[in-house]
């Protein structure tokens, strides 16, 4: 394993006086930018740890461009805390639709389960840049926040969003025979 200047996770050992200069210069950038993604501070100070935490213990090649190694990182920790809590929501809401007998019969669940599984098709065949973008605005995220959750220009959200969300359309129709009940 490298790391920094030495130490193993298992080290009583203070963390290196470098590690604690890029962590004074670097945390409040990385912290912003987790809380931008995130929109909770403290969720973002956990991903900021994490994110040193991996700096520490597992740092990059180059240091050449540490600021934009530990914005990627910051990222893919954060969207992937985004996806969890995503996943986590959507089985609790199932858990919850089993407790409570909802008025629905069987044949809306039936159909709101091929609704689901066609929307999950369709976004499958966009390409990733393109999902993610439609994903993270779709749950909420304003255009800045996708721009630096995905490291897209701001400029550039929007008509690559326009994209996402017509290539989307055509792929639903296409599969659903026409049909745009999701719209």
């Amino acid at each position: 394993m490298r790391t920094i200047s030495g130490p193993s996770p298992g080290d009583a050992a203070a963390p290196p006086a470098d590690f604690q200069e890029l962590f004074q210069a670097h945390y409040p950038r990385v912290s912003r930018r987790a809380a931008a993604i995130l929109g909770d501070r403290y969720a973002a100070e956990d991903v900021a740890q994490e994110t040193f935490c991996r700096l520490l213990f597992n740092p990059p090649r180059h240091r050449s461009n540490l600021a934009g190694w530990l914005a990627r990182v910051a990222t893919n920790l954060s969207l992937n805390r985004l996806r969890g809590e995503a996943g986590r929501a959507r089985r609790e809401t199932a858990v919850t639709a089993r407790e409570v007998p909802a008025a629905a019969s069987a044949e809306d669940d039936a159909l709101r389960g091929e609704r689901v599984a066609l929307v999950r098709r369709a976004l499958a065949t966009l390409p990733e840049r393109q999902r993610h973008c439609l994903l993270l605005r779709f749950a909420g995220l304003s255009y800045a926040e996708v721009a630096t959750a995905t490291g897209v220009a701001p400029g550039s959200v929007g008509k690559l969003l326009a994209r996402a969300e017509e290539k989307f359309r055509r792929e639903y129709l296409r599969l659903n025979g026409g049909m745009a009940d999701v719209f």
